[in-house]
């Protein structure tokens, strides 16, 4: 058994971090309202919004880099997740999404990111290794809908919807708890987290960062 801070380590993999909703979606029914939608219009989409969760997880492609310390290690970490990588995965049509009824095609500009830098110690058991971790890190992220159709008794109020101000942002602390698994030298690696925002900007819209994060990957160490 020996601390978990032996040479550098790089790692690789997916990063996870949630946006509040629950304000969003009242906000986009009293939108909605004021922009003169039908009644039976508007009780259509409150139904649909009571079926979205109020906490959206948000998932990232990221990296860290750690470097030891006398007593444990200093770890930062980035990720980021846009929609030109998503069109690239194939996760996401080029050009959008075209729905039949009513006729609508739907696409958008995305951009998520992460930043974080903590200090972390635990313990390496061979096979196994546990840290936790604390530290902070920025949050933020936004997204431009473009939204067109051919109804003509839509595309008026398709026209008058704003849009902007799809954004958010928060700073704040984070508290980690991490398991590797593996060779000292390569390993799988989980993490759960907390985040604590001392700082949050909603957009318009009224998006705020979630309290949780988690992250998977692989982790090298030299």
């Amino acid at each position: 058994m020996r601390a978990l801070a032996l040479g550098v380590a790089i790692g690789l993999g997916l990063w996870a971090g949630m946006l509040d909703v629950s304000a969003t979606k009242d906000h986009l029914v009293d939108v909605a309202a004021g922009l003169g939608v039908p009644p039976a219009v508007l009780a259509e989409i409150e139904a649909a919004l009571g079926d979205v969760p109020d906490s959206v997880p948000i998932p990232l492609l990221g990296g860290l880099v750690a470097v030891p310390l006398p007593i444990g290690s200093l770890e930062l970490d980035g990720a980021i997740l846009t929609d030109g990588i998503l069109e690239g995965l194939g996760l996401w049509p080029t050009g959008g999404v075209i729905l039949a009824d009513p006729s609508l095609s739907v696409d958008f500009a995305f951009l998520t990111y992460r930043v974080g830098l903590s200090w972390q110690v635990g313990l390496d058991l061979g096979l196994l290794a546990l840290s936790l971790g604390a530290g902070g890190a920025l949050f933020g992220g936004g997204i431009v809908p473009t939204v067109t159709t051919t109804d003509p008794a839509l595309a008026p109020i398709l026209a008058a919807f704003p849009w902007e101000g799809l954004t958010w942002s928060a700073a704040g602390g984070t508290l980690t708890a991490t398991a590797e698994l593996g060779l000292p030298f390569l390993r799988l690696f989980v993490r759960g987290g907390v985040f604590l925002p001392a700082i949050q900007t909603p957009g318009t819209w009224r998006v705020l960062v979630g309290g949780y994060s988690a992250a998977a990957g692989v982790v090298i160490r030299f």
